[in-house]
Order: C-alpha cells, then structure tokens, then sequence
C-alpha cells in the first residue's frame, strides 16, 4: 500500500491538485475539510477527465471537492486480502483507505496492489505446495526403495532372500549366455544344524546363522553375492569364475566356518561345519539354465554330505545325468 498518503483540503484546485500528484509521482491524493478529516479521494482519473470536460470555467479555480470520491471507504491495516478485494467490488472502487485499530490513516491501497499482492501470495502458496509434494514424493521414493531392498533381504541374516536369489541366478545366467564368461554357484548347509538348535535352542542358532553369515562373507570379493537359500541353506552366486575359482572359494568358506569355532557338542568335530556343493556354467552350458545350475550344486551339497560333511564336493557332468 501507499504509506502516509499526502492530504489536500477540499478548497485546493484540481491544477494544484494536480501538480501535487505529478511532483510526488502519486496517482491519488486524500482530501480532508476545515477539521482534518477525510471526506474524499481525488485522482489522476479525476484530473484527467475535468480536464477533457472543461466547458469553460477557469480550471484553476475548481476545488478538488467537485471532482472527489466520497464517501471514503476504508479498511483496517489487518483486513484479509480476500476481504479487502471484496470490498472493492462490492462498492465498485478502485482505492482502500487503510486505518490502524485506532481509526487513524496509515495509507491507501489500490486494487492493484491487493491484486498483485494476492498473485505473490498465490505463488508463495503454490511453491508451498510444491516443495511440500517434491519433498514426499521423495520420501515415497525413498520408502518404496527400502520396501523392494527389504522385498528381497533375508529379515534375520541381512543378506538377499530367496527371490534376491532366483533374480540373481537369472541375471548371471543372461550375461553368461550374452559376453560367454564363466559362472559359478556355491551351495553351502551348516552340519548337524538341527541338533545344535535342539541343545541350544533356536536363538543360539538365529545367532549361530548370523556367524557363520560373517565367516562366508569375510571369504568373498565384491563382485560374489551371498544369499539364503532356505533354512540353514545359503547360496553364493560368483561372477565371472570359472570351476576352479568356485573349488577355491568352496575350501575356504569350509576352512572359514571351521574356524569360526562354534561350538557344537552334539558334531564329531565339537564345532558347527558346513558342507558344500559347487556347479560351473560350463557344466550346465548344454541346458543354458541356471536351473540346472541349482540342480547340479545341490547334488554336490549332498555328495559332500555323504562324504562325511565338513567338506566340499564339486559337481560333474555325471552328476547332472548329462553325456
């Protein structure tokens, strides 16, 4: 709004009038009496059209009361703008006188200024809403992320579940078929697990898992991928290793789990031990299924398990019933 608007008597001509408006760049003016109130709004509209309807009479000498609005309406400084724009339609005007709580003039709004201010608050408000949306559409984002991460996370060991896996086996089996590089997946089960929960109980072999977890872990690259397969089965998905380097690997997560010393009192050993099964594409290359990847590292996983446990057993095309 105009702050402390210039007041003009009603007796003042509308060329001083005028000159006033123009000097201070103001485009209307307040008029008050012989007391100081205000009895009326005079503008450059006002000028302008005494002027062009000048029918003789010395224009210097007609008072700014002939040409005024009256009676002036006002509003209180803390006035909504919605109310304040009702106002002005409502009595079909263009200017607001604005008072403080005690009556007083503090200055004179325009329907371009609550129009424009109304516009900045609309803007203001929308960026609001707008940042607002941004930022739960970025928590919706971030929730749904951790929802599909946790979709495919074994809840008490933190490592990929079952259909983490099968995704994993269909992704290894695509790009070995696609660049022909080597894959290997290794099946490991812990020994006489069962009996340990039975002695223990199953939160000494929650815990167990979650040790036997670390040891395979401490056993892997960055590229290999641990997961559970089911119960106190779990799987390794190696990239780009071939037969050998699963064999490597498969002795070392059984020499890894030995030493993890946890013990057992109900295994031959007085320690929990894995078994493990190894497969390489190349075994499966004829089938190009990964399905017959798992089918030939379980039926190492139980040669191993025959062989005594503790072990580790690596599959042959025999084994698969393949030529």
């Amino acid at each position: 709004m105009q702050r402390n608007p210039v007041t003009v008597r009603v007796t003042c001509s509308i060329e001083e009038a005028a000159r006033e408006m123009a000097s201070r760049r103001y485009s209307s003016l307040l008029v008050v009496n012989e007391t100081g109130s205000i009895v009326g709004i005079v503008t450059e509209r006002d000028a302008v059209r005494a002027i062009a309807t000048n029918d003789g009479t010395s224009f210097a000498q007609r008072p700014v009361r002939d040409i005024m609005s009256s009676p002036v309406i006002s509003v209180v400084a803390t006035t909504p703008l919605k109310d304040a724009i009702a106002e002005l339609q409502t009595a079909g005007i263009r200017r607001l006188l604005v008072v403080d709580g005690a009556g007083r003039s503090v200055g004179l709004v325009t329907q371009t200024d609550l129009l424009r201010a109304a516009l900045l608050r609309l803007e203001s408000e929308q960026q609001r809403l707008a940042d607002k949306v941004e930022a739960a559409t970025e928590e919706l984002s971030r929730v749904n992320a951790q929802l599909q991460l946790l979709a495919r996370q074994d809840g008490l060991l933190g490592i990929g579940n079952r259909r983490a896996l099968d995704e994993a086996l269909s992704h290894a089996q695509a790009l070995a078929i696609r660049y022909r590089r080597p894959w290997a997946l290794v099946l490991v089960d812990v020994d006489y697990f069962k009996k340990y929960n039975d002695r223990y109980g199953h939160l000494a072999g929650d815990d167990a898992l979650k040790r036997i977890t670390a040891a395979l872990a401490q056993c892997l690259r960055v590229t290999d991928h641990l997961y559970r397969y089911g119960g106190e089965e779990l799987a390794i998905v190696l990239a780009e290793t071939d037969l050998g380097g699963a064999e490597v690997l498969a002795r070392r997560a059984v020499e890894a789990v030995r030493n993890a010393r946890i013990r057992h009192e109900e295994s031959p050993v007085g320690v929990l031990t894995v078994s493990v099964g190894v497969c390489g594409s190349t075994l499966a290359a004829a089938a190009a299924d990964s399905s017959v990847m798992a089918k030939l590292a379980d039926q190492a996983l139980y040669a191993a398990k025959a062989a005594g446990r503790n072990c580790w057993t690596v599959a042959t095309a025999t084994a698969s019933g393949a030529d």
